[in-house]
């Protein structure tokens, strides 16, 4: 269970999410329909994603030494990238690489850190952020070969030579 000081950090929804993921259901922690858990009929997941994320974000900065923290960190990063996938569908570039650059920070395998970082420089590349772009791109290049990924590497490299042909 998170500590009781976590938990007093927490807002409401916060505490929601954090009680949904450890599967009890929103709906009876929350009175009336909660956006925020993805109980709302009116809204899909989908577009709340962006708020989902950044409350297991929270809640796993707030307690980041719970019993259940790496659960939540992995939620986190996981409702992140989504988050970034949906502000790229809506073409907000400068929204999604936020995103994507927050999930690469929760993750501990280089490679997906890697295609993350990846995502994120291809998103700052698409928002007019070229010196943003060719600090992510370098930072998955050099992950990348790392892990001995020459493959993914050089497609990387291939980004990142677009964005300094433009400079």
């Amino acid at each position: 269970p998170l500590a009781c000081s976590a938990a007093q950090q927490l807002s409401g929804a916060e505490f929601t999410i954090h009680r949904t993921s450890r599967g009890r259901s929103a709906a009876a922690d929350t009175p009336g329909p909660s956006a925020a858990a993805g109980t709302n009929q009116d809204m899909g997941p989908d577009e709340v994603v962006e708020v989902i994320a950044s409350h297991y974000l929270a809640a796993h900065e707030a307690a980041p030494d719970a019993e259940d923290a790496a659960e939540i960190k992995d939620k986190a990063q996981a409702m992140l990238v989504r988050a970034g996938q949906r502000a790229e569908s809506l073409a907000a570039a400068a929204e999604a690489k936020r995103y994507f650059e927050q999930a690469a920070e929760l993750v501990e395998d280089p490679s997906e850190r890697a295609a993350l970082l990846d995502s994120a420089g291809e998103m700052a590349s698409r928002a007019g952020d070229p010196d943003a772009a060719c600090r992510l791109f370098e930072e998955s290049i050099e992950l990348h070969e790392q892990q001995g990924d020459t493959h993914a590497a050089a497609r990387v490299m291939s980004r990142l030579g677009r964005v300094l042909g433009r400079t």
